[in-house]
C-alpha cells in the first residue's frame, strides 16, 4: 500500500520536471528569470510533494 502510493506519487515527478523546465526556458528567454524567482519556485514545488 505505501509503495503503490509513493509510486502514484513519483509517477506526477517526470511532467512536473517538464513544466518546469519550459518554463524556465520560456521567462529566461523573456529575460524574466531571477534567482529569487527560482527560490520560490522549487520551493513552492518541494512543499506541494
Amino acid at each position: 500500500m505505501f509503495t503503490a502510493e509513493r509510486g502514484e506519487e513519483w509517477a506526477e515527478f517526470p511532467a512536473d520536471c517538464a513544466g518546469f523546465d519550459a518554463e524556465i526556458y520560456k521567462e529566461s528567454a523573456k529575460s524574466k528569470f531571477t534567482m529569487a524567482d527560482y527560490t520560490v519556485r522549487v520551493f513552492h514545488a518541494l512543499h506541494q510533494m
